[in-house]
């Protein structure tokens, strides 16, 4: 994508009403708690898994 080509898609909205309908979708995906559960696990299925405690020293 070309630098002049990025926000050619929102061209005719004004930042102000895009940033409104971003804060409105964000404010209902954190106000649903089994989705927000839902992401949350997601994302920790992608993490990976760390021992709970690190090897013994060896001096």
């Amino acid at each position: 994508m070309a630098p002049g080509r990025i926000g050619t898609a929102l061209k005719y909205q004004r930042p102000a009403t895009v940033a409104e309908e971003i804060r409105i979708k964000l404010h209902q995906f954190c106000s649903d708690a089994q989705a927000l559960t839902r992401f949350y696990d997601d994302e920790l299925a992608q993490l990976p898994h760390v021992p709970d405690e690190p090897p013994p020293l060896r001096i």
